[in-house]
């Protein structure tokens, strides 16, 4: 598929000190209209984000990344607590097509035009209070404790909805929430689609780099061995998954 590593998150806070807390943690239920700015292609993707608890799903149209997948959106559902995460085309698709693609976060937020608004292990302050979408929310600084140096700002409710997410020098907000509606959501919409094929594309690399590192030789084993595994994915998005499947079932 060739999503393009380059992680845009939300993240950020001037060092991790004695004032640094957690921003409220998500556990509303709505449905939401979103634009998601890709500021490396300056162009604005409107979505639809329904949530619950820590979970989201964000349907959206095709990015530039994304252009190589079929259907004519995309679907991408994630939890951070859990690790979760895959993405799905959608609309019209083909049969053979139908494939769900489970991927780590950095992958499915790549794919979002770069945008990350997953705030459960960042940590911050405070910083002012804004009205997104007709809701009040306070503004956060916040960044990694691993990466204290990375800084963003997400304005986030009382119950961790997050409503705007940008980073700190950013001249506009990432993610921005235009309307929200707050009420359960149906837990089917969180789940791959009926009919799909799920394809682990981290069990894929593993087991592709196991088959040609028994392989032998500096143009087969040794030299997939030495790529790292963001370029094995890469190319492994690219190749239709059932081929991949053969290729290791050829190697047991």
């Amino acid at each position: 598929m060739g999503f393009r590593p380059t992680l845009v998150m939300l993240a950020g806070l001037l060092a991790i000190n004695a004032q640094a807390a957690q921003p409220p943690q998500p556990k509303a239920a709505y449905q939401a209209q979103v634009d998601i700015w890709d500021a490396r292609n300056n162009r604005v993707y409107p979505a639809v984000v329904n949530a619950y608890a820590s979970k989201m799903r964000i349907r959206m149209q095709k990015t530039q990344e994304m252009q190589d997948m079929p259907g004519d959106a995309a679907v991408a559902v994630f939890d951070p607590v859990t690790g979760e995460a895959f993405v799905y085309p959608t609309g019209r698709v083909a049969a053979g097509e139908q494939i769900v693609m489970k991927l780590d976060m950095q992958r499915v937020s790549s794919m979002l035009g770069g945008a990350s608004f997953d705030v459960s292990h960042l940590q911050g302050q405070k910083i002012g209070h804004r009205t997104v979408a007709g809701e009040g929310c306070d503004e956060w600084q916040l960044a990694s404790p691993q990466q204290p140096n990375k800084q963003g700002v997400a304005c986030i409710t009382q119950d961790g909805v997050v409503l705007s997410a940008r980073e700190l020098n950013a001249r506009r907000d990432n993610y921005l929430v235009r309307q929200i509606s707050r009420g359960p959501q149906d837990a089917k919409l969180f789940m791959p689609p009926v009919g799909y094929r799920t394809v682990d594309m981290g069990s894929l690399l593993g087991g592709l780099q196991g088959l040609l590192g028994g392989s032998g030789g500096q143009s087969g084993g040794s030299m997939m061995q030495n790529m790292d595994s963001e370029t094995l994915q890469k190319m492994m998005e690219n190749v239709d998954p059932e081929t991949l499947q053969k290729m290791l079932q050829s190697g047991q």
